[in-house]
């Protein structure tokens, strides 16, 4: 699935015969995204982790830090979308 989330310009996953995804990499992880964001940060010395919506992003960091260390969208990957739409994993 890594390489057809690299080279692919679109996908199709198909289920028992049956078309049940047909999209661009890209927006069948915009599509089915939980909207979330994890936050690594320091405070106090201490590194923390945080997961939150990224609609609270808009007005800042709703938190107190000391550093942001890192921040990573929580979209699902190609196979986490076969999944979700065959029932299936991939073998």
């Amino acid at each position: 699935m890594m390489d057809a989330d690299l080279l692919c310009d679109r996908v199709a996953f198909i289920s028992d015969g049956n078309l049940v995804a047909l999209d661009t990499p890209k927006r069948l992880k915009e599509k089915n995204s939980n909207h979330q964001v994890t936050i690594d940060y320091m405070i106090q010395e201490q590194r923390h982790s945080t997961t939150i919506e990224i609609h609270e992003l808009k007005t800042g960091i709703p938190f107190i830090y000391d550093e942001i260390i890192s921040i990573h969208s929580k979209e699902p990957t190609l196979e986490d979308i076969f999944i979700q739409y065959t029932g299936r994993e991939l073998s």
